[in-house]
């Protein structure tokens, strides 16, 4: 959708620039720690040998990389936003080779360098923590390890490194099992209910429930008015009759994919730029 997004408000005169840097498959914690807003740590010594590299484990677990929040950091891109990464005092580079980790100096160093456990990572993305607004979407790729206060606390954190930060539910109902949310494993309507009061109450305008939209017939109607879409299926109907995302905004072509095709990140992005055009002052 940022691509869309970033058409959308050129198209209607708008100064603007909009980056992509979301990687996928990252976890909440792993967007808390590029954004400087998590804090990550290594959890125990590492020697890099004079000249080399070092293993900081398997990515899959995030290996040697731990957050406060007491998640993985499971980095699946090493981008222009993660390197050259602050660990301690020693500027590093870390690669993925496969499932594996591996960390190395900037500049080389002629001895064995010891990166000291509980050594704080400071990842790179300047241009992330200096853009003048952002765009967070998290909550899906490690809903397991999360509850609904400790997803608030995340987006809470990343709001402190960048204030104008617009946060975006999921687009499924991951809160329906957070066992602190009123009827959990029970009741959809009652957990959104629950989740999105408080998300109104911690971030109010600056919350955009896309679940709201995707699961419903606001983003069916909007497809078809705009003409992304050539008519609203039985199938979309019984989907959104059931609180699911329409195959017909989906990338499957199946109910309650949280991957969305084109009509389905148009929509996204439509919905997301009426929010952020009403919310921020932006130069035409």
């Amino acid at each position: 959708y940022p691509s869309q997004l970033l058409t959308m408000l050129l198209d209607d005169g708008y100064q603007a620039d909009v980056q992509n840097f979301g990687h996928s498959s990252e976890t909440s914690y792993c967007i808390g720690a590029r954004i400087g807003s998590t804090l990550a740590y290594l959890s125990e010594d590492v020697t890099i040998p004079a000249g080399g590299s070092a293993s900081l484990g398997n990515t899959a677990d995030g290996g040697l990389i731990k957050s406060v929040m007491d998640g993985k950091v499971a980095f699946k891109s090493t981008r222009d936003d993660t390197n050259p990464v602050l660990i301690g005092t020693h500027l590093c580079n870390i690669a993925i080779n496969g499932s594996a980790y591996t960390v190395s100096l900037v500049e080389p160093s002629t001895k064995d360098v010891v990166l000291p456990k509980n050594a704080i990572l400071v990842v790179g993305g300047e241009t992330l923590r200096n853009c003048d607004a952002a765009i967070v979407y998290q909550g899906l790729n490690n809903w397991q390890e999360l509850t609904m206060e400790k997803w608030i606390k995340a987006n809470v954190d990343v709001r402190k490194t960048i204030p104008k930060t617009f946060v975006i539910a999921p687009t499924t109902p991951a809160w329906f099992f957070w066992e602190d949310v009123d009827g959990h494993g029970v009741s959809v309507e009652t957990t959104h209910a629950h989740f999105q009061s408080r998300c109104y109450e911690e971030f109010g305008v600056y919350f955009i429930d896309l679940y709201d939209v995707m699961s419903q017939r606001i983003g069916l109607d909007m497809a078809l008015a705009d003409g992304k879409i050539a008519a609203i299926t039985a199938e979309d109907e019984a989907a959104v009759a059931n609180n699911q995302t329409p195959p017909s905004l989906t990338l499957s072509g199946t109910a309650n994919d949280v991957h969305f095709n084109a009509a389905g990140y148009y929509v996204m992005a439509k919905y997301i730029y009426g929010r952020i055009t009403q919310v921020l002052k932006i130069a035409r």
